[in-house]
């Protein structure tokens, strides 16, 4: 069955109202009708089980038949990632969504390919991550920022993130993930922000210049990864080496300032 996020605002009297654009997708892309079961999940709330009462593709509405409490996995990673050709972005954007990353900033690197273009890229990213949120069943996407495109930026951005342990994969780095994370979660990390290169790799002025800014250079192994692949398996490692210690500590904030 569908999943479809849902706002707040949209809900009064245990009626969900859908906004026309919603509204057209269930009604003649997903062919639904009157009587046909919904389930929808409230933004940083529970899923609910619906019934479709009015299939109007102006206004669809639809009651609120049952809410029901559940959890998620969206964890204090902050993804720098880079902008890549043939939509490799976006399947970063979905997997890292998928995986619970809470924010995301797409940042041009030197040797970026693909040329600036906020309204295009952030729009696409965005449409992006809430697919992947129905798919995943997380009731928040993560937050995308507009693009950067000068390292001073991402620094100003860097440091409204407060203390975090900073990782930049790179090729030619000694210290793998995982030994760097043993040292580092001794002390508590409330946050990590993963910095992914691009095609072709990082240059040497990036390297000294994300290493003056508090990132750590480390391996992900031998084999020479592209930066989606880089991306998924240095984002799971973090959970997978973070997550208990998360969870115990309280849950995500997902609002930023």
């Amino acid at each position: 069955m569908s999943l479809f996020l849902v706002q707040s605002s949209w809900i009064s009297d245990m009626i969900v109202t859908f906004p026309e654009d919603q509204s057209h997708h269930l009604v003649h892309v997903l062919r639904k009708s009157c009587g046909d079961m919904l389930r929808c999940r409230q933004m940083d709330g529970p899923v609910l089980r619906t019934r479709i009462e009015v299939a109007d593709a102006r206004s669809c509405t639809a009651r609120i038949l049952e809410v029901i409490e559940a959890s998620e996995d969206i964890h204090p990673v902050t993804m720098v990632i880079p902008l890549l050709k043939s939509q490799r972005s976006e399947w970063i954007v979905q997997k890292v969504t998928e995986l619970g990353c809470d924010r995301i900033i797409p940042y041009f690197f030197e040797r970026s390919v693909v040329r600036p273009n906020r309204e295009k890229h952030s729009t696409r990213l965005s449409r992006i991550a809430y697919e992947a949120c129905k798919q995943s069943e997380r009731s928040t996407p993560p937050e995308i920022l507009e693009e950067v495109t000068s390292f001073a930026r991402l620094g100003e951005l860097l440091a409204s993130e407060g203390p975090a342990l900073r990782l930049l994969p790179w090729e030619s780095a000694r210290p793998s993930l995982m030994s760097v994370l043993a040292v580092h979660r001794t002390t508590a990390v409330s946050r990590v922000i993963l910095a992914i290169g691009p095609e072709g790799g990082l240059s040497p002025d990036e390297v000294r210049n994300f290493s003056e800014a508090g990132f750590l250079p480390l391996s992900l192994g031998q084999n020479i990864l592209r930066s989606e692949t880089a991306a998924i398996t240095a984002l799971a490692n973090v959970v997978f080496a973070c997550r208990d210690d998360w969870q115990s500590i309280e849950p995500v904030n997902c609002s930023h300032p």
